[in-house]
């Protein structure tokens, strides 16, 4: 049995009610005996004390609080599973809303956004997507634990809709007959209640990693749900007109580029090291000539200044001007990743365990170093009678390493206020 744990806005039960809750669970009785892997499909699942819920949505476009369900799939601890189209039975609410039986979901951020649309607010909520990212997993993704961890093969989602079709707001119901829906929908479910037996006893056996997932990550998940419902304000007519200044701008550098195509890796390759002749600074991992930005902003010419200008407008009339110009209110919803980010996008890159968002745009890199960033910016703006305000730890990770190293010469710099890079210089010069 997993460890309880109650968000503040679940319905407790009072201790009149003790007795009958301790009945129903005795009536629970034992799995039956079935091969681990086989789950019986059914209407309605009998009496049961665990259940995962996944949903099928139409597709992610302007924030996934924006987002129709079209079908949702559960599945027991007792190895029964069912599907169904949108809206939820009664009997799947009722069991979603009680606290005596343990959620279970992969990414739970989503489905308790989509559920709290509804004004069905789950309690006791389990995420096997973040056991999987505190454990270390390198891939969280649903099909990937699948596979790793159940030996099952299960479709991608591109099998049945196309990325294409997705970001025109289709579902896979719009897109593939219905039992290929069942299907699909039910193993996700099916996976996600496998997942746990699997994930929730390694997570026991590491206690600090238990804690954190049971005082932090659980009670965040709602936290987040709630802000991805609530959204962030924005100014559409503000970015519009940036839109439009900075897409002439963008037209005017690239004109004076000579390059026929800036967005085309090999020409701007062959631009920089076989016409301006700049020695190579490093290769990629397919033995390409680098034209980062970390790596080419040191070449002293006019044409790579003007290069860097363009992509600087180019990305972020892409990333934020165009879609805060073009969304269809005045509220931004995204999605928040809360098992960490990869620090690059390749194979094996380590993860950060920062909290980011996406879908439509990261918040977290939103530019504020340049005039133009903090144009950009500006187009976020606070309720009326509110107003934005940024905190920051200060040298947080030195303050940590000092402490746990009890280091008294970098306490008595954070004591004191002092600053500890000049007291670091002072010690070795």
């Amino acid at each position: 049995t997993l460890v309880p744990m109650y968000h503040p806005a679940a319905h407790f039960y009072d201790k009149n009610k003790l007795r009958l809750l301790i009945e129903d669970f005795k009536c629970l009785g034992q799995p039956p005996d079935r091969p681990v892997d086989t789950y019986v499909r059914v209407d309605k699942p009998t009496s049961f004390s665990q259940v995962s819920f996944d949903v099928e949505t139409t597709g992610v476009v302007t924030g996934v609080a924006n987002v129709r369900v079209v079908s949702w799939s559960a599945a027991t601890n007792i190895r029964e599973s069912c599907f169904g189209l949108y809206p939820y039975p009664s009997w799947l609410v009722d069991a979603l809303r009680d606290p005596r039986i343990e959620k279970v979901f992969h990414n739970a951020t989503f489905e308790l956004t989509l559920l709290k649309k509804d004004r069905i607010v789950p309690v006791n909520v389990h995420d096997t997507k973040l056991m999987a990212a505190l454990l270390g997993y390198p891939n969280t993704s649903l099909k990937a634990l699948a596979a790793q961890l159940l030996g099952r093969v299960s479709p991608e989602l591109t099998t049945l809709i196309t990325k294409a079709q997705l970001q025109q707001g289709l579902s896979i119901l719009d897109t593939a007959p219905l039992e290929k829906v069942k299907e699909y929908a039910l193993q996700d479910a099916e996976n996600t209640m496998s997942l746990l037996k699997h994930l929730f006893p390694q997570l026991r056996q590491k206690p600090q990693l238990l804690q954190l997932y049971e005082t932090i990550e659980r009670p965040l998940m709602f936290v987040l749900a709630d802000m991805i419902l609530r959204g962030i304000g924005i100014d559409r007519n503000a970015a519009r007109k940036l839109a439009d200044t900075l897409e002439r701008e963008a037209e005017t550098v690239k004109g004076e580029l000579p390059i026929e195509n800036p967005n085309s890796g090999p020409q701007v390759q062959a631009f920089l090291y076989d016409i301006l002749g700049f020695p190579v600074p490093v290769y990629t991992p397919t033995h390409q000539r680098s034209t980062r930005k970390v790596h080419i902003e040191k070449f002293d010419h006019p044409a790579v200044a003007n290069l860097l200008r363009y992509r600087e407008l180019t990305k972020l009339l892409s990333t934020y001007v165009r879609t805060i110009a073009e969304h269809p209110d005045d509220r931004l919803h995204v999605s928040f990743n809360q098992s960490g980010t990869f620090q690059s996008e390749a194979v094996g890159a380590p993860r950060t365990g920062r909290l980011s968002s996406s879908k439509p745009m990261n918040l977290m890199n939103v530019p504020q170093r340049t005039e133009l960033g903090r144009q950009v910016k500006g187009l976020f703006i606070p309720t009326a009678g509110y107003t934005f305000w940024r905190a920051d730890y200060d040298q947080l990770e030195l303050r940590i390493l000092a402490a746990r190293a009890n280091e008294e010469g970098m306490l008595n710099v954070f004591r004191t206020g002092g600053d500890l890079h000049m007291h670091t210089a002072r010690a070795i010069f």
